[in-house]
């Protein structure tokens, strides 16, 4: 005699793992949007920590222009000893490209470094969401009040400068407020600037 056994049907298995599927098929996105999310709002804590070790009057005059009392051309500049030579060279010129002056050597060798992590020259900053080039543009490149920006050059995925533009300015658009991005977005990627506000000292 023949001893029945118990098993799955056929049916019942197609059946399971369609189910198994359209699970996998709703969750995935909101896994992958909650992810996105942290990485964004990792990448605007971040960025916050590199605008105050840059500038910050309201920091205790602990950031590299109130310390040094120039301004940084290079994002590298906040964990690496400056040097006086001159632009271009690595650790060299101030945010108008000027020398640095001896004391501004001495007052980096006192108080910094700025960040607590190490920015490479060549890498620049990495961050959640993409790479910022370390060399910082002043706008306007001169000795005027205006902004610092933290360029990040075809590195951002255009969902997440929208994320973030949402997170930093209350979602105002591509053109205007502290993250800003160049469009049309080349295969979903664009080029995402991040504005620091600086006063009139080079």
């Amino acid at each position: 005699m023949w001893k029945r056994v118990a098993a799955f049907t056929l049916m019942e298995v197609i059946v399971a793992l369609s189910v198994v599927l359209v699970l996998a098929a709703v969750a995935v996105p909101s896994l992958t949007g909650y992810l996105d999310q942290k990485n964004v709002e990792a990448t605007a804590t971040q960025l916050a920590g590199i605008r105050d070790a840059l500038y910050n009057t309201a920091s205790g005059n602990v950031a590299f222009w109130q310390r040094v009392t120039a301004g940084a051309s290079r994002l590298s500049m906040l964990s690496s000893v400056i040097n006086t030579g001159a632009w271009p060279a690595v650790g060299s010129g101030d945010a108008c490209h000027a020398a640095f002056a001896s004391g501004d050597v001495t007052r980096w060798n006192n108080f910094g470094p700025f960040v607590n992590y190490p920015i490479s020259p060549t890498t620049g900053l990495v961050t959640p969401i993409g790479i910022a080039a370390d060399t910082l543009t002043r706008v306007p490149m001169s000795a005027t009040a205006g902004s610092i920006r933290i360029n990040f050059i075809n590195s951002v995925a255009l969902s997440n400068a929208t994320l973030l533009d949402g997170v930093v300015d209350n979602s105002d658009g591509n053109a205007t407020g502290v993250v800003q991005w160049v469009l049309p977005a080349v295969n979903g990627i664009v080029t995402m600037y991040y504005f620091v506000a600086i006063n009139n000292v080079c």
